[in-house]
């Protein structure tokens, strides 16, 4: 496997300072969240992102080992 690049790693601590923080500020289900609910639907998102493009950067990884997309694919 390649060395982790610069985005790999700010991919990594931004997907884990969101989870952090919705962790951090989870309410139970009678209680009011202190962030809006706009806000949780773009922490959601966000973290789809960042899902998407650390997939994309394990594919092309793989990729360059020699896999074939289709092999890339199936091994993530």
């Amino acid at each position: 496997m390649t060395k982790e690049t610069i985005e790999a790693q700010v991919l990594r601590e931004m997907r884990l300072i969101l989870t952090e923080i919705a962790r951090e500020t989870a309410v139970h289900r009678e209680a009011r969240h202190v962030l809006s609910d706009d806000t949780i639907v773009r922490m959601r998102d966000w973290l789809a992102l960042i899902s998407v493009r650390e997939k994309e950067l394990n594919e092309a990884d793989l990729m360059a080992e020699g896999y074939s997309k289709d092999q890339a694919e199936m091994l993530i």
